[in-house]
């Protein structure tokens, strides 16, 4: 793979990884994982167990949401790439056959 096409999609990827920060989702989530980062600070001595689970149950929840957000994206991108290139491959074969008939 060229180191053009390589930095490219790395600047897609770090664009997205900005991005998907800024998805009300996300935010919503993060607070609420924040909010029981704290009260789980607070009140570990009495009743950790409990609150680590429901912690844990956020902090996963947002990862999932996270991570089918960038599926989706990368599926969206993988189209977009797969469109582009058919339409390049009959552009190509077009010129060809033009030029073959000249």
């Amino acid at each position: 793979m060229s180191d053009w096409v390589k930095e490219t999609l790395h600047q897609r990827l770090e664009y997205l990884r900005e991005q998907v920060e800024l998805l009300p989702e996300i935010e919503i989530l993060q607070n609420k994982r924040k909010a029981l980062e704290r009260a789980m600070q607070r009140e570990l001595q009495q009743q950790g167990s409990g609150l680590h689970m429901e912690w844990m149950d956020a902090h996963a929840e947002l990862a999932l949401v996270q991570m089918g957000w960038f599926y989706a994206k990368g599926v969206q991108d993988g189209l977009k790439m797969l469109i582009f290139l058919q339409n390049s491959e009959e552009e190509l074969e077009k010129t060809m056959t033009t030029i073959i008939k000249s």
